[in-house]
C-alpha cells in the first residue's frame, strides 16, 4: 500500500509558525498524517499533487482562512472538517493549539473513480471551512486506523484500503465537488448483481490469488467493472463486501490446512494470505469463535 510520498501540508519555510509537528503514513494514492500545531500565521501555496482534508480532533479556537477568494472566520470545534482543493493557495491565521488528522488525496484517484461513474466536466473539489460531515469523518477515521495498523505492525490490507479509498472518492464527488456531479445510472444487470459468468470469474480470481494479494482492482477488472459498480454488484450478489468475502475464504482455507496437520500456524497464515499469524488468529476467532490453535486441538480430542 505504499505510495510516492506527498508533500506535507505544514507551513512552508519563511512563514511565522510557533509549532507544527506531524507523523504520517502512506496508503495507495493517500497520505494520512497526525498533525499538531500551535498558534500560527502563514501562506500556503497551491499543491498540484493532492487535495487536503483536515479533521479536527480538538477544539481549535479562533481561526481565519482565506482561499480562492472566500473568507472563513470563526471558532473551530472538534469534528469540524476543512477541505483544501489541489492548486488552492491561501492564507491561514490561527490563535490556538490544535490537533488534527490530515488526508492528502491524489487527484488521479478522483479522476479514476469519477470517470464512468459521474456526469461531470471536471473532478475538482470545492473549498470547505469547518464543515460537518459524519460520513466523511468516519471514512477518515477508518483510513487513519488502517494506516496506523500498517505502520505499527507492518500488516496492511490492500483490499480494505482500496475499498475505503473508493468510498472516500465517491462521497467527495457526491457531496463536495466544485460543480454538481450527477451519478450515471449503472447498467440494470449491475444493479441486480453479478451475472453467473461474472460470479465464476471473480470467484476464480479470488481462489487463484487467495494466498497472495487479492486487490479490488483485480476483482473488478476480472469482470470489467469500475471499483464502485463492482462493490455495489458484489454486495447485492453475495450479501458481503469483497473484503468480508475474502476473509471468510482465507479462514476456510486455513481450516483445511489445520485439518491436514502438515504446516505450522505461521506457515498457514502465509499460505492463506494473512498479514501474519496474529492477523489470522484475530479473523479466525471472529468468524469461528475459537483460535486456530484451539480449533486444531479440538481435532485431536
Amino acid at each position: 500500500m505504499n505510495a510516492t510520498p506527498i508533500p506535507s501540508p505544514c507551513p512552508q519555510p519563511g512563514t511565522t509558525v510557533t509549532s507544527c509537528q506531524h507523523t504520517g503514513h502512506s496508503l495507495k494514492g493517500l497520505r494520512i498524517q497526525e498533525q499538531v500545531s500551535r498558534a500560527h500565521r502563514h501562506h500556503t501555496p497551491g499543491q498540484p499533487n493532492h487535495h487536503l482534508m483536515l479533521l479536527l480532533e480538538s477544539d481549535g479556537g479562533w481561526i481565519r482562512q482565506k482561499r480562492n477568494g472566500k473568507v472563513f472566520e470563526g471558532t473551530h470545534q472538534a469534528g469540524d472538517i476543512s477541505i483544501v482543493p489541489a492548486h488552492s493557495a491561501g492564507h491561514c491565521h490561527s490563535e490556538a493549539h490544535s490537533r488534527a488528522i490530515s488526508v492528502q488525496l491524489s487527484p488521479a484517484i478522483l479522476t479514476q473513480v469519477g470517470e464512468g461513474l459521474f456526469d461531470a466536466k471536471s473532478w475538482n473539489l470545492a473549498a470547505r471551512f469547518g464543515t460537518r460531515d459524519e460520513t466523511l469523518k468516519n471514512l477518515i477515521l477508518l483510513l487513519h486506523r488502517e494506516s496506523l495498523q500498517q505502520a505499527t505492525s507492518g500488516v496492511g490490507d490492500d483490499l480494505m484500503a482500496q475499498s475505503l479509498t473508493t468510498a472516500l472518492a465517491v462521497h467527495l464527488l457526491r457531496q463536495h465537488a466544485e460543480e454538481h456531479a450527477v451519478m450515471v445510472e449503472a447498467d440494470c444487470a449491475v444493479c441486480g448483481g453479478l451475472s453467473l459468468r461474472a460470479q465464476r470469474q471473480v470467484l476464480e480470481y479470488v481462489q487463484d490469488n487467495l494466498g497472495d494479494n487479492v486487490s479490488l482492482d483485480g476483482m473488478a477488472g476480472a469482470v470489467g467493472l469500475s471499483r464502485y459498480h463492482f462493490l455495489r454488484a458484489f454486495k447485492v450478489t453475495f450479501g458481503l463486501t469483497p473484503h468480508q468475502y475474502v476473509i471468510t475464504q482465507r479462514v476456510e482455507k486455513a481450516k483445511k490446512f489445520i485439518r491436514q496437520n502438515r504446516f505450522s500456524l505461521r506457515e498457514i497464515s502465509q499460505l492463506c494470505g494473512f498479514g501474519d499469524q496474529s492477523h489470522m488468529t484475530r479473523q479466525f476467532h471472529r468468524l469461528e469463535g475459537v483460535t486456530p490453535k484451539a480449533f486444531g486441538a479440538s481435532l485431536q480430542a
